[in-house]
Formats: C-alpha cells, structure tokens, sequence
C-alpha cells in the first residue's frame, strides 16, 4: 500500500496547497498570512492540503495524511502540523511531528 500512496504524494504548493480547487485566491491568500503570522510569531511550522477527490480514499486517508508529512521536505519534524482536508469523502486528518 504505501508503494502506491507514494505515487500519489503532491508536491507542496505553500503553506496552502490547493489541489481541489475548493477556495477561491483570495481564501488561499487569507489562510496564507493566517499561517505565516503564527510561524512568526511562534516558530511553529502550518501547512493546509485540499485534496482532489482522486487522490485519496477513506480507507487510506491517515496513511496518505503521515506519508505526505514525511515526505514534504518543507515542514519541521519538531514544529511542524499538517492539516490535512478531503472534501469528497468529508475527511479531515491532522498529522503533527
């Protein structure tokens, strides 16, 4: 299984990575300073990922969530939270360090 979740594994974008397509630039934006204002003032690292309906599914949901922790080279181990949101199958899995 993890062979195949690693194929699927994105790219980071940014602090916020879209690839649903769910929220409009000026939402992207908000959540975007919301975020680098608390990695200012905290040092605590916060990534947002929207996932296409193809990318995942409710069974693999936790495993693609920790796989795209690890593998995003951007987000501390110690600091670092990563949210993760799959509209389709009305998921939300947060993965910390």
């Amino acid at each position: 299984m993890r062979t195949e979740i690693s194929k699927n594994i994105p790219q980071v974008k940014g602090p916020v990575s879209d690839y649903g397509n769910v929220l409009t630039k000026e939402q992207i934006a908000e959540i975007d300073s919301l975020v680098r204002s608390i990695w200012a003032e905290t040092k605590n690292e916060i990534y947002v990922s929207i996932l296409d309906s193809s990318m995942t599914n409710t069974s693999d949901l936790p495993d693609f969530a920790e796989y795209m922790y690890f593998s995003w080279p951007y987000i501390s181990r110690q600091r670092g939270v990563l949210i993760v949101l799959a509209p389709a199958i009305r998921r939300v899995r947060i993965v910390t360090g």
